[in-house]
């Protein structure tokens, strides 16, 4: 579901947490996410992108592809910018803080939009 952006928000952050198996230090680890997203023309559904983002649990994955699917998560939303950022401080290793970030092509906007029924 997209929502419009009446309000002209200009900046998201989001957090939320996933856990997963690594296959490489073969345990499980937590995902502390934090999500900062720049909107253009609608604004996330917070409960779609929980959910989404919670179809990720369990699932054998390293650190750097859930930080990367996640931002694809939020890149279906068409934001002019976003930042994936995680921090993992309970694994088989030190802790770690992977960050991913995502621009807009510049000359690229939504004029008209209708990302419910177009896709975009």
């Amino acid at each position: 579901m997209y929502i419009e952006n009446k309000p002209k928000v200009e900046e998201i952050i989001y957090e939320d947490t996933v856990i997963n198996f690594c296959p490489i230090g073969k345990s499980l680890y937590r995902n502390n996410l934090t999500i900062t997203i720049h909107p253009d023309k609608v604004l996330p559904d917070y409960i779609e992108m929980h959910k989404e983002i919670r179809e990720l649990e369990g699932k054998s994955l390293i650190i750097e592809e859930v930080v990367d699917l996640v931002l694809d998560i939020i890149k279906r939303y068409n934001p002019y910018r976003a930042k994936v950022t995680t921090i993992v401080d309970d694994a088989n290793h030190p802790k770690v803080t992977i960050s991913k970030t995502y621009a807009r092509p510049i000359g690229i906007t939504l004029k008209g939009c209708n990302c419910e029924k177009e896709g975009c």
